[in-house]
């Protein structure tokens, strides 16, 4: 099968507190989607694996990790707070679960390189966009999406990656991580005023990376959608030049109508529009290369049916 997922239970020790909006329950609803569709079942699926060190500080700093790990392992069992440096719980296997979300991004990207499959889900959480290179933040602690981008670079030297973020939130920290680096395309269309406060549109690379950052900034409200599609068009027309050799995509689907964090009010079916057109962009210039992770998505509701549409567009 030319589609493969990865859902690494590890990912349920990261705890949050009561009535949180990122909590497990998201993952095993996504895992449920995953399951009646018997894609769990698929033989030769990617193994998971935890993230290794060397891995992590390929897109964050040292001290950042040393402050997570350090943080975490003061809690006793059963305790949680707040990490120092954002809006972010930690609780003790934290670090292990976010090690593990990573390391299934890295599975995946094996996976792929090695020509096992074309495209992976990957069901993962704490979720990673907004975790910058020196701190965790928005419910994030490492950058999922941000590690799997520097291990194709890195380790199977690829030199041109397409990031779609279609998270109603912008991706500040992943921005971030490649702000500066032309050999990762950011592209994200996210709703305006709403945290983290970036992603305008006058932001659009620096240095060596100008020209590589794309955003479009959506207003609330009914309409949304049809900015969006004009969004994919300029991102389109963009990749007419850069032609990326693999897409990745920070899939977050708090956009969706019914989510209680977004007001973009997104139907389920414009997620499957968004997967397609991701898709035939991979096709045209990628192979057909294909990641896609969990970010977020906060009704349970909205994100069944979600994440429903969004992996029929990927099988």
């Amino acid at each position: 099968m030319d589609f493969k997922v990865i859902s690494d239970s590890r990912c349920l020790k990261h705890e949050t507190p009561l009535y949180h909006p990122e909590s497990k329950q998201r993952f095993l609803t996504v895992e449920r989607a995953l399951r009646e569709k018997g894609l769990l079942n698929i033989s030769d699926l990617p193994t998971p694996r935890l993230a290794a060190m060397e891995d992590l500080l390929l897109c964050h700093s040292p001290q950042y990790i040393t402050t997570l790990t350090h943080e975490i392992e003061r809690l006793r069992e059963g305790e949680i707070n707040l990490l120092s440096t954002g809006d972010v719980w930690i609780s003790p296997f934290s670090f292990l679960a976010a090690k593990a979300a990573a390391g299934s991004m890295l599975a995946a990207a094996d996976h792929i390189m090695g020509g096992y499959c074309r495209k992976v889900f990957v069901n993962a959480r704490p979720p990673g966009h907004h975790a910058t290179s020196d701190a965790g933040m928005g419910f994030c602690l490492i950058n999922n999406v941000a590690v799997a981008a520097a291990h194709l670079l890195y380790r199977h030297h690829l030199q041109r990656l397409l990031v779609i973020d279609w998270d109603v939130h912008h991706g500040n920290g992943t921005q971030d991580i490649f702000y500066r680096d032309p050999r990762v395309f950011y592209f994200s269309t996210h709703q305006e005023g709403i945290y983290p406060g970036t992603g305008l549109a006058s932001e659009q690379g620096e240095g060596e990376g100008a020209g590589t950052t794309m955003n479009r900034p959506v207003a609330a409200g009914n309409g949304a959608f049809a900015k969006i599609q004009s969004a994919f068009q300029d991102l389109e027309e963009a990749m007419e030049k850069y032609q990326p050799q693999f897409v990745l995509i920070s899939a977050g689907f708090d956009a969706h109508e019914l989510d209680p964090l977004g007001g973009l009010k997104l139907k389920t079916e414009d997620f499957g529009w968004m997967t397609t057109r991701a898709c035939l962009l991979a096709k045209r210039y990628a192979e057909g290369r294909i990641i896609s992770v969990l970010e977020g998505g906060y009704s349970l509701d909205g994100l069944y049916s979600s994440i429903n549409i969004h992996l029929e567009g990927l099988i």
